[in-house]
């Protein structure tokens, strides 16, 4: 296999997990609006979304790959370390929604009471999890956009738009208010469908 099909091949994952994204931001909505997780998590569509978040995750992770991969010279020492903080903040995050789909399931169910007060007031090891899945998913997008936008090579609007989408989501799941994923989703789709187009 070329270079140039590997890097339309992660192109095409990267627009898949970001059209996956913005669906999956308006599902959990429509779903699930403000009902608690202990409600939310014992339903089969709980699980069902929580698998496409997985898959939309490992689908972003190839894509951000490709997207390293296709201005690897042009980002030098910088793109390595925001590659490397962006792809280390998707794998943890791969890790809390495989939580979300297979363990808090079963807490909903032998343990409500549990999964809320982790909700109100997380264990400190929880807590430290969360903050620094989160921080360093957030961090890496913004070093890589930051990057990119310097190398030039992919347009300026998207990257902005996964800037803007990857600082949006750390606020929103800071303040509680849901999974903000349809801004980095656009960004992402639209990285992916320039480096597909290539």
């Amino acid at each position: 296999m070329t270079k140039t099909r590997l890097l339309q091949l992660s192109g095409l994952a990267a627009i898949v997990s970001g059209l996956l994204l913005i669906l999956l931001d308006i599902a959990f909505i429509a779903f699930f609006g403000d009902q608690p997780e202990k409600v939310s998590a014992a339903t089969t569509t709980w699980l069902i979304l929580l698998d496409l978040s997985i898959l939309a995750a490992f689908l972003g992770l190839l894509g951000l790959t490709g997207l390293y991969a296709r201005q690897v010279e042009e980002t030098g020492r910088w793109g390595l370390a925001a590659f490397a903080i962006a792809s280390l903040g998707m794998v943890m995050n791969i890790g809390f929604l495989w939580g979300g789909a297979f363990i808090v399931p079963a807490l909903a169910t032998a343990a409500p009471g549990f999964l809320d007060q982790v909700a109100e007031a997380p264990p400190q090891s929880v807590a430290a999890g969360f903050i620094s899945t989160f921080v360093l998913f957030t961090l890496g997008w913004v070093l890589f956009g930051a990057v990119s936008l310097k190398s030039k090579v992919f347009p300026a609007a998207p990257l902005w738009l996964l800037i803007a989408g990857a600082v949006l989501g750390l606020v929103s799941r800071i303040a509680g208010l849901g999974i903000p994923g349809v801004l980095f989703g656009v960004g992402l789709a639209w990285l992916g469908w320039r480096l597909w187009k290539e």
